[in-house]
């Protein structure tokens, strides 16, 4: 979690208006989510979190969009 995620994950987990993810990954994050809108997704809903995280930010939010993954395979 904390140690997991890295100081720029909570930095930016901290800043954010929105938070959004996948159900699981937001349950490990919890703690770091007070005050926080939060927009919880099922497994294969990445193109709604996407496009959730785009509308918050295009209405002037700050957005966490939480995932997972090798950047090096899905970008």
């Amino acid at each position: 979690h904390p140690d997991a995620l890295g100081q720029v994950g909570v930095a930016a987990i901290a800043e954010a208006d929105v938070v959004v993810g996948y159900v699981t990954y937001i349950k490990l994050v919890a703690d770091l989510l007070d005050g926080k809108e939060v927009v919880r997704k099922g497994m294969t809903e990445e193109l709604d979190r996407a496009v959730h995280a785009l509308a918050a930010a295009r209405a002037g939010k700050k957005v966490a969009l939480i995932s997972s993954g090798d950047a090096g395979v899905y970008g």
